[in-house]
């Protein structure tokens, strides 16, 4: 055979492989061609050339012609010589490719599943575990007052007030009148506590209609005895807190031990003689409370 081939001849061969092919540079359609027993193909085709376990080439793609003419001659020469060839658009060996890859896959995470669950149980298969608790207890802290010089409580609301055991006369007052009234604190409830308590006493709450407390002023005391706390009483060894003040003045601050020492106050209530105070006669101050303020300080 001639190594040149002319270019109809080529199309009349290519015609032969390929019904529907067209001229040379022409794209056919997409197609799969068998060449059987050959075990050769021709090198124009421009998509993968693959050959499976039963000696059959696959030739997937468009054809385009871009070989010599000794390539083509080779081509027609083998065609002569009767290779048997077929033509199969099912694309079966495509689908069973398709088919092992997703068999590889399957298997692959198979096996990593099972990987994941043999680790997760190697883990799970030692684990140990150490607890500890504790309970908390507040410090035993508070102070309390006594006012009637025998019970002892913690009056800390002004709801739970104590009441003053004034001397006589405090109900009935007239200018220049005074009268006394004693008052103990502690730390604790006879034992002492685990602070010292710096304590202050705040002025006096008077209610919003108290027209006899703008005559009334008052002193406290500290370290007076109660036996002392009388309106002739003795009180030179005492400490004022508070001195001749109107009723709403807070005073100095103090120190209560924690060991539980009792320090004995004494107030002193003074109806003061002024201009106007006539005017109060009959009046009232309405309920006044006193509030102790404690810190607990080291």
């Amino acid at each position: 055979m001639s190594e040149s081939l002319s270019q109809s001849r080529f199309a009349a061969l290519l015609r032969r492989l390929v019904p529907s092919a067209g001229a040379e540079r022409s794209a056919g359609p997409s197609f799969s061609v068998s060449i059987i027993a050959s075990g050769w193909c021709y090198p124009g085709f421009r998509r993968m050339v693959t050959r499976n376990k039963e000696n059959v080439w696959n030739v997937t793609g468009h054809v385009w012609l871009y070989s010599s003419s000794a390539a083509i001659a080779g081509m027609a020469q083998r065609m002569e010589q009767g290779p048997v060839m077929t033509t199969d658009l099912s694309h079966d060996s495509e689908r069973d490719d398709r088919s092992v890859r997703r068999r590889k896959v399957r298997a692959l995470l198979a096996g990593g599943l099972v990987l994941g669950v043999g680790a997760a149980v190697t883990l799970a298969a030692w684990t140990d575990n150490v607890f500890g608790q504790a309970e908390f207890s507040a410090s035993n802290w508070n102070i309390q007052g006594n006012f009637t010089g025998s019970d002892w409580a913690e009056y800390d609301t002004a709801e739970d007030a104590g009441t003053f055991d004034f001397s006589p006369g405090f109900g009935d007052l007239a200018p220049d009148d005074l009268v006394t009234a004693p008052l103990s604190l502690r730390v604790g409830d006879g034992d002492g506590g685990d602070f010292d308590a710096n304590v202050i006493l705040q002025g006096a709450q008077l209610p919003a209609s108290s027209p006899l407390s703008a005559f009334l002023q008052y002193s406290v005391y500290i370290d007076v005895p109660r036996a002392a706390c009388v309106p002739d009483g003795d009180r030179t060894g005492g400490t004022r807190i508070v001195s001749d003040a109107p009723l709403d003045t807070p005073g100095s601050p103090f120190r209560l031990l924690a060991d539980g020492t009792v320090v004995d106050l004494c107030f002193e209530v003074y109806f003061q003689p002024q201009e106007g105070a006539a005017a109060s006669a009959g009046t009232t101050t309405g309920p006044v409370v006193w509030q102790f303020a404690a810190t607990a300080v080291e």
